[in-house]
């Protein structure tokens, strides 16, 4: 019997994935009075905004308007597409 010759394999770092800019397009989005804006990355350069409302006296209970964001960083600073 021969042994098996293991070839060698380069070895290949992951890509580091883009950073996570939920926190910035909440901070970037228009609203309106009273609305509260959440924002979570779906996957890569995409995002799911939701803008609630509420009556004001609890935790905005209602979506007022959703949009999936493609969002990137350029040296001008954050740019928004609307994709839905």
């Amino acid at each position: 019997m021969t042994k098996m010759q293991t070839a060698e394999r380069p070895v290949i770092s992951p890509a580091q994935p883009a950073d996570d800019l939920s926190k910035l397009i909440v901070q970037s989005v228009k609203r309106e009075t009273g609305d509260v804006v959440r924002c979570a990355r779906v996957f890569a350069d995409r995002y799911r905004c939701n803008w609630w409302f509420g009556d004001g006296l609890f935790e905005p209970t209602r979506v007022r308007r959703s949009a999936f964001l493609r969002a990137t960083m350029t040296a001008d600073g954050l740019l928004l597409e609307e994709l839905t």
